[in-house]
């Protein structure tokens, strides 16, 4: 092979020469390889010592970096990519990072803490992060609703038609009581009463307060979501039935 310096990038060639190329030269020649030869290594490199050096490289954009993140198999090259500002920044490559089940769970969890609300939300309806991920960020979620005032809770609540309320564990007593101003205001959207009866923490005593009201017990699926509720009793399910 020719001196490392004067290392031909034949774009068309590189494809079936980079694997004959030796790890302590790959080294070298990742830190400076042009732009369009990256795509080519990404795809096919897989060694950590190469991909550490890689990640050297200025010419790097974010592109290339979620494609290493979607590739990678060690934790220690992911977590490099975590510790550098550059790509930390980033909510895409965050999220990328917090996909792959090879990031080390430390890692995404400092991810989650410089997540906003709205990335922390997607990253618990996301069923490509594991679990215990998922968890701890509903965890986030409720330190960041704790924070806001009962005006914000309201917007949050409506703007999302309901559908955060979904996504937490149990509601606190702030929770609850924006929810029955909600509810007690008159005009509610259709699909926050409905998403509201499917949530989890959804207590009986704000769907009793659903279920008294006649007009929205005239809606069909609003109804219907109330009488499969396992916290109505079965006097409240009687008297529905004969409405």
């Amino acid at each position: 092979m020719e001196n490392i310096t004067e290392f031909n990038w034949d774009l068309k060639k590189l494809p079936s020469n980079w694997g004959k190329i030796n790890i302590d030269q790959k080294q070298l020649l990742v830190r400076s390889a042009p732009r369009e030869a990256l795509v080519i290594i990404i795809s096919q490199e897989s060694n950590e010592k190469v991909l550490e050096n890689l990640l050297e490289n200025k010419k790097l954009t974010s592109a290339e970096i979620i494609r290493i993140i979607e590739r990678a198999r060690s934790a220690r090259i992911l977590e490099k990519i975590s510790r550098i500002s550059r790509w930390f920044t980033n909510h895409t490559i965050k999220r990328r990072l917090l996909e792959n089940p090879h990031t080390p769970i430390k890692v995404s969890f400092r991810i989650l803490d410089y997540l906003p609300l709205p990335e922390v939300t997607k990253v618990i309806q996301n069923p490509n992060i594991s679990r215990e991920v998922r968890n701890r960020a509903r965890a986030r979620l409720r330190t960041l609703m704790n924070r806001m005032s009962a005006g914000e809770l309201r917007g949050m609540f409506l703007n999302s038609e309901g559908e955060v309320i979904k996504k937490l564990p149990v509601l606190t007593g702030k929770d609850k009581k924006v929810i029955m101003d909600i509810l007690n205001s008159g005009r509610v959207p259709k699909r926050f009463i409905i998403n509201l009866l499917r949530a989890p923490a959804t207590t009986g005593d704000i769907i009793q307060v659903i279920s008294k009201n006649r007009s929205w017990m005239r809606d069909k699926l609003i109804k219907n979501a109330v009488l499969t509720s396992t916290k109505v009793s079965q006097s409240t399910k009687n008297r529905l039935k004969n409405l």
